[in-house]
């Protein structure tokens, strides 16, 4: 067992939660009426106790109930329970990069110019992240901004604006020495301005004056302009994580 995996994974449930959290023996099973594969999966966090096989069972019989495939997020941690599922006919639906930092010592407010910071998710904050997500359903989106609004921790909100307008957003979680780094978004007309650098390094800032030591975010494996950013401003792949997924006739898509 890593331990480190296991602490970033607790960051990141609580970071972004759910509509609905179960605790089942060890396991978090979360739902969200199938918007992202983050919030409708059940993450294994802690040792079972229950055989494995039923509590696989249970947990589909769970997940169908409410019209959802069952969805499982694993780690390094979890390629025991990796391996059974792969036998009962789970495959891969996506593969994640959790990247780290360090949150540099230099990081000064220069950045914040231009930029708009706030401790509130406001509702041009949540359109913007809304508007900008390759997201089009209009119920998934009520549903994004629902999870958005139920974040319990202290939070940290940006904006980017050109001409008035909102072009680009993003979203800083502090818990204890750790800024997670959330929705991320341009506007697809003013990408490759270096508005996504200027609002992760604001994110850094204020990771830093909340005496912050590191950061964390998430990013597909399959999303390389994004990751070289990202290794640009000192971050590098902690660990990788994927979702398992088996789905049934009559089980929703998951839009992620």
């Amino acid at each position: 067992m890593n331990p480190q995996i296991r602490k970033f994974e607790e960051l990141t449930v609580n970071a972004f939660p759910a509509l609905q959290t179960e605790l089942f023996d060890g396991w978090v099973l979360r739902f969200s009426d199938g918007f992202s594969y983050r919030a409708n999966c059940i993450c294994p966090l802690y040792p079972s106790e229950i055989n494995l096989e039923n509590k696989i069972k249970l947990c589909e019989q769970k997940y169908a109930a409410k019209g959802l495939p069952a969805v499982f997020k694993m780690t390094e941690n979890t390629r025991d329970l990796d391996g059974i599922l792969e036998q009962r006919g789970f495959s891969i639906a996506k593969s994640v990069d959790l990247m780290s930092a360090a949150i540099p010592p230099d990081s000064d407010a220069h950045c914040l110019n231009g930029v708009e910071v706030s401790e509130k998710i406001d509702e041009e904050w949540l359109n913007a992240a809304v508007c900008f997500s390759d997201i089009h359903h209009k119920a998934m989106q009520n549903i994004q901004k629902k999870i958005l609004r139920k974040i319990a921790g202290r939070t940290v909100c940006v904006k980017v604006r050109q001409d008035k307008r909102v072009v680009g957003c993003g979203l800083g979680v502090l818990d204890g020495g750790s800024i997670g780094l959330y929705d991320i978004r341009v506007d697809e007309n003013h990408r490759r301005l270096g508005f996504g650098t200027r609002i992760c390094r604001t994110i850094l800032q204020a990771g830093k004056a909340a005496n912050g030591m590191e950061a964390y975010l998430q990013v597909s494996c399959e999303n390389h302009k994004a990751i070289s950013l990202y290794q640009k401003l000192g971050f590098h792949v902690l660990y990788h994580y994927w979702f398992r997924v088996k789905r049934t006739d009559n089980c929703v898509d998951i839009i992620d």
